[in-house]
């Protein structure tokens, strides 16, 4: 929606100062977003299941070792989970 409105000439400061991913980091956004869906939801919301991460990764040629994208996944979500409860 910000780029439509900047590809009809208006400013928009959100997307001048935002950070420029590298292929990877767009990979491990895109991963983290997907498999949010994945988490159980009760009282509080749950870590993403790592039976989750490791289909992922093997249905979508993940770029890295499953380790080391397991790891990434995981700090993302744990940032995540500590932001919203």
């Amino acid at each position: 929606m910000l780029e439509r409105l900047r590809a009809n000439g208006n400013k928009v400061e959100a997307l001048d100062n935002a950070p420029v991913l590298s292929p990877i980091e767009n990979f491990l956004l895109s991963a983290f977003n997907f498999l949010s869906a994945s988490r159980s939801v009760g009282m509080q919301a749950g870590a993403i299941p790592l039976s989750e991460m490791r289909e992922y990764h093997r249905t979508f040629n993940a770029p890295l070792m499953l380790q080391e994208f397991c790891e990434v996944i995981r700090g993302i979500d744990r940032e995540w989970l500590n932001d919203n409860r």
